[in-house]
């Protein structure tokens, strides 16, 4: 039997079924408090209200899959040279600490590489802060549940679509899941709390409105070649979306083409499908790298990202080359010590003869050195020379290169948004990089588009915007921007 629970900050949705078939299911209801953000604020309430529905309906405690909704992540899309499995931890960790500004320790991350190109390989990676894993797992063991994989919603929802390339949209009241899957990977992963707990449905399709809204236009201006155009399919899904109301909104707010999630699974006629795609995702097993699916579109590339997973890689103890070389080494040295031991009178006999070669060896040596010294004083000074030469060309290029550069870090300046600062500006020969804050996501798109609009540099790229907050931080979103000139 597959049995699966999707707990958010409202309820605890849970199915079993049999065969592709979905026979149970159940929305327990959370009370306000107990979970928050994706976090389990009190688990062993959480964990005895599982233990007594399982004990109800008897359901089996193994292998269950778990997703967690309205859980803050990061998640990064990154290109690395071609590294062997021995070193793709090492290598991923080190891009991922470049990329988000918050401390690896206390995240779990997990990876999964969807691509190789040209000596270089696509990984996605994704982190969950360590205490949401840590207070869930609590609260399944209190319930007695081993659970077999911890999912993201909104990768569970994107393998319940298994679409090549489509916005993907979970519409729920304790949180809205934003998806957009190009070349069957999710490039783009947004999931937003609604503003207040009492709004209604008109309060929340226009959030959702303004969010996708924002999404997509921050796609195009990134992706200029493979953009999302007004005429898209957009596939909803979600409890508010039950009825028509949301979707004949967006088709006529935004132009897309929007259509129900189509469940690949069976069930009874009563299964209310739209309120549990969630669950509908994690029930479906993990497909190979490339699953073709012709009536969807194409191929589409399951993203095996598992935070369980995660948790297992960093509590099991790791040792580095050198932990494991030096015992190597010693009792190797110990090895080639017993031949010498057995050998050591003999090596007395000869010790006079060795001693007499040994002064000539040091003789010989030391002329030797003084010749080799006298020729590696001449290579630092030629050395020393080639260095200045290029010093003194690299600053000829850099001054040519410069031109009007006060001016232009004046426009760079003088178009930064209310309430902006910057945190460094990096300027090279052709290109000046500028890391920031802003108010929110809106504020750096406005910027680099007014930025763009000025003509005057070759190109605007947004480089970054991250809007994860570390705990106790004010709200906004760090940036970077790569100016081309």
């Amino acid at each position: 039997m597959t049995v699966t629970i999707n707990i958010s900050s409202q309820n605890l949705k849970i199915t079993a079924g049999n065969n592709g078939r979905i026979e149970k299911w159940a929305s327990l209801p959370v009370d306000p408090g107990l979970i928050k953000d994706g976090l389990i604020i009190e688990p062993e309430v959480i964990g005895h209200q599982l233990n007594a529905w399982f004990e109800k309906e008897r359901l089996p405690r193994r292998s269950v899959a778990v997703g967690l909704t309205g859980a803050s992540y990061v998640y990064r899309l990154l290109r690395l040279p071609h590294l062997s499995s021995g070193r793709l931890r090492e290598g991923i960790e080190r891009a991922t600490r470049k990329e988000i500004n918050l401390d690896l320790s206390e995240l779990y991350i997990d990876w999964d590489v969807v691509g190789y190109s040209g000596g270089e390989m696509d990984v996605f990676v994704a982190g969950i802060r360590r205490r949401s894993i840590e207070s869930l797992v609590q609260a399944l063991s209190i319930a007695g549940i081993k659970a077999s994989r911890v999912d993201l919603s909104p990768l569970a929802l994107v393998r319940a679509a298994a679409h090549p390339d489509t916005l993907l949209v979970n519409f729920e009241p304790e949180c809205f899941d934003i998806s957009i899957i190009s070349g069957g990977i999710p490039v783009t992963l947004h999931s937003v709390l609604p503003r207040n707990v009492g709004a209604n449905l008109e309060d929340h399709i226009r959030q959702l409105t303004d969010e996708l809204t924002r999404t997509v236009d921050f796609y195009n201006l990134t992706h200029k070649e493979s953009g999302i155009s007004q005429d898209a399919s957009l596939i909803l899904s979600g409890s508010l979306a039950a009825g028509n109301q949301a979707a004949e909104y967006l088709n006529k707010t935004l132009g897309f083409t929007v259509q129900a999630l189509q469940p690949v699974v069976a069930f009874p006629s009563d299964f209310p499908f739209a309120g549990y795609s969630v669950n509908l995702g994690l029930a479906q097993p993990v497909r190979s790298p490339k699953f073709s699916d012709i009536s969807r579109g194409g191929d589409f590339r399951d993203t095996d990202v598992d935070l369980l997973r995660a948790r297992k890689r960093y509590l099991a103890p790791t040792y580095s080359t050198r932990q494991l070389l030096v015992p190597a080494c010693l009792a190797l040295a110990a090895f080639l010590l017993i031949p010498v031991i057995i050998d050591v009178n003999q090596s007395k006999i000869r010790s006079a003869a060795m001693r007499l070669d040994l002064a000539t060896s040091v003789h010989q040596l030391t002329q030797s050195r003084m010749a080799l010294e006298k020729d590696d004083q001449l290579v630092k000074i030629i050395a020393a020379l080639d260095e200045d030469t290029r010093k003194s060309k690299r600053d000829i290029e850099l001054v040519a290169g410069r031109g009007d550069l006060n001016q232009l870090i004046a426009v760079i300046t003088s178009e930064l948004p209310s309430g902006a600062i910057y945190s460094g500006i990096a300027c090279e020969t052709k290109r000046i990089v500028i890391d920031g804050r802003a108010a929110d996501r809106a504020a750096v798109i406005s910027y680099a588009r007014t930025l763009e609009k000025t003509q005057i540099f070759t190109s605007v790229r947004i480089a970054l915007i991250d809007e994860t907050q570390p705990e106790n931080a004010s709200s906004g979103a760090d940036f970077r921007l790569i100016i081309e000139r």
